[in-house]
This record gives C-alpha cells, structure tokens and sequence, in this order.
C-alpha cells in the first residue's frame, strides 16, 4: 500500500514552519542580504527561534534529549525553511545528519559535545571535506594510493597534528565545532586512509579563513580552512578506529544528499508560487499575463517539477528511514535523484524569469534572490556532472 497523506502532526508542523518562513525568515534574511558591511553572516535571534521549533535538535534520539523525528517528517521540514530561505535552511543542514549518527557513539564522545549542544540555541555546526586540488573526490573517490584528500592527521602520543587546508567549509564562521576529514594513512587509498575529527572553532593551530563572496546562498557563508599543527586529543576522533571514516560515513551520504535535494525542491516551491502569483496580477494587452497561453505552459511545467520533486525526495525519505541497512540501493537512489533536482533547477529558474519579464532580475522582487540562490547551490553542492559520469559510489 502507498500512501502519501501526511499525518495531522506533519500538517500542524507544516503550517507552522510555513509560518515561520513568510513572518520570520524571509524578512530576516533579506535584511541581513542587504547589509554590504557582511560583519555578521546569519541572524542569531532567527538560529534562536529555529532551535525553539526544533529544527536543532530534530534528528537527536528522544532519549538523548532531541525530538527524534523520522526523516518523512524532517523533509517537511527543510522544504519550509528552505522556502523562507535556502541558505538559511544549509544552516540548519549540517545539525540534521550529526543527530541521526550521535546514538552510535560512545557515551564518554557524546557527552563531549551533546549536553552544550543541547543546552545553547546558538549551537551550530558544520562539516569540512573538500580541499583546493579535488572538490568532489570524497563523495566520488579517488582511489588510488595517495590519491584524494590530503589533509594530514598525523597521531603524536595522546594527540593528533593536523596539517593541510580545506576549502568551501559552509557554516564555518557561526559553528562551534566542525568534523573534519583528515588522512591518517598518506600512503593508502582514501577509502581506507580517511578519519573523521570533533574540531573546536577554538582550536589552536586552526584559522578560519574570511568567506567567500558569492552572488547568492549568502545566508550560508562558506570559508576555507588552514590547519598548521592544529592540535586535538586523541579522542577526538570519531568511529572505532582511524582509516574508517568513509566506511562509517558512507550510510549517511544518503541522508546528505536527501536534504539537498529537499533544500532545492524548497526553492521550486517559492519560485512557482511567486510566478503565479505575478502571472495573476501583471497585465499586458488588457489582459492578466496568465492568460497568455505560453505562460500557462511555463507555470504548469514548474509545478510539475516542484510535484515531481517532492514525490522522489518523500520516497528517499521514506526508504532511509524505513531501511536504514539498505545503503547501496539508498545511495544509488540518493546521487539520481540529486542530479534530476539539479538539472531540473535549470528550468524552474529559467521559467521565473522569464514570466518575469524585466522584473525577474529586479532585486525588489524576491524572486531574484531565489534564482541566484538556487543557481549558487548547485555547484556548491556536490556537482551534478559527479552524478551521471560515476554514479553512485561502489560498495563492493
């Protein structure tokens, strides 16, 4: 049996996070867009308000002080937010799969990070892959000796070393701890020389470089990151062992995957629903520019998307919460559907436009910060061109 109706908890969060973006998040965003000085790059009372909703803390087992949400309901979510705006909503990304995987750690790594986590509204996080000489390598990797990240961690008594740079950390300049990827092995394949690391923002030997200016997403400032024997205790890293950070990590790239897509089909929604609503009220030879036939047709393409891609992100969501174990068929399924999100971004920006007209470029309407921010995602999120040459990583 399929069935696609949402339960009254999931229409009740729905609206109030619907809610939340039109009186909240749009105003806040587009405020702090505006503020060319860039001396801060998010709204501290907007994390404050999201964290009381739950969006913080939404993934964390109930046993461990979350709201233990399943994933159909969490897409609901991000689609909000993302609505209100997308990068606001990546702000919010990297807290969601750090909650799923949080059960599995020991408790002594836990209570590390979790009772501050929970107790301070301002908790973000953020997460640091990729480096200046490969961007996609550790989602497609390259694995040949030696080859791929080149971060080093290298394991000096009861401390490791870091040294390397990384380059587009999103949310490194408001999080207070970052996991970052690091080679443990410089010689092995990087399928078994990776190891994941808690990093505090306060670190010594770790400088956060000065974001990048891109000409949208601009509520996600992304930073590259410089380690000069930045030191952290041994404990600090994360799974059983060093070298097993991509076999640890590989279950959840799903859920990455999912949320960026879910973040895309967010912006499809905001985009459809303010070209109709300007279709409806823009006139043009005596008569309202929906009536125009062409426009028809580029209104109902967009909602075909937006339903379109709302179907297959609540099937994802559906099948990596359902089956969780399933990892290769949810990763396959997760690199499609992330490339079918990502070409399909190009007409929804291409239709707004153009029902648009002159105003579709026009920084009064709202309309322009959603095309610059949806075209901005979509090479700064894992590429799709990654997606049709290699597919998804094997797990053989």
């Amino acid at each position: 049996m399929i069935d696609f109706k949402l339960t009254d908890e999931q229409n009740m969060l729905k609206e109030t996070f619907r809610k939340f973006a039109d009186k909240d998040i749009r105003p806040a965003c587009r405020v702090l867009e505006e503020d060319v000085t860039r001396k801060k790059y998010v709204d501290w009372d907007l994390v404050k308000k999201s964290s009381k909703l739950g969006v913080r803390t939404a993934t964390i087992p109930e046993e461990l002080g979350g709201l233990g949400l399943d994933w159909p309901t969490i897409v609901i979510m991000y689609e909000q937010l993302a609505y209100g705006d997308l990068g606001f909503a990546f702000t919010q990304f990297h807290t969601a799969f750090f909650g799923k995987g949080i059960g599995n750690w020991p408790e002594h790594k836990r209570n590390f990070i979790l009772p501050k986590f929970l107790e301070d509204d301002t908790f973000l996080l953020a997460t640091s892959h990729s480096e200046p000489h490969g961007m996609t390598e550790y989602f497609v990797p390259y694995d040949v000796p030696g080859g791929g990240i080149k971060t080093y961690a290298e394991k000096q008594g009861d401390e490791y070393v870091i040294n390397g740079t990384k380059q587009f950390c999103s949310n490194a300049v408001n999080a207070k701890v970052i996991f970052v990827t690091a080679r443990t092995d410089k010689e092995g394949p990087m399928t078994k020389s990776l190891s994941s690391f808690l990093m505090p923002v306060d670190t010594p030997g770790l400088t956060i470089g000065k974001p990048y200016e891109y000409m949208g997403a601009r509520m996600l400032p992304t930073s590259p990151l410089y380690f000069e024997d930045a030191r952290l205790p041994a404990d600090y890293l994360l799974g059983p062992k060093p070298g097993v950070a991509y076999e640890v990590g590989l279950p959840h790239a799903s859920l990455v995957l999912l949320l960026k897509s879910c973040i895309l089909l967010g912006g499809f929604q905001a985009l459809y629903e303010e070209s109709l609503r300007y279709a409806r009220e823009r006139e043009i030879c005596g008569k309202p520019l929906i009536e125009q036939q062409t426009i028809k047709v580029m209104l109902a393409e967009m909602r075909g998307i937006t339903e379109a891609s709302r179907a297959i992100v609540w099937k994802l969501a559906w099948m990596v919460d359902k089956n969780p174990d399933n990892v290769k068929e949810n990763l396959e399924l997760a690199w499609l559907f992330k490339a079918m999100t990502c070409e399909w971004s190009m007409k929804v920006i291409r239709n707004a436009d153009e029902i648009h007209g002159g105003m579709g470029t026009n920084k009064e309407l709202i309309v322009e910060k959603f095309i610059r921010d949806i075209f901005t995602l979509l090479h700064g999120h894992n590429n799709r061109m990654f997606s049709y040459l290699k597919g998804a990583p094997t797990l053989e």
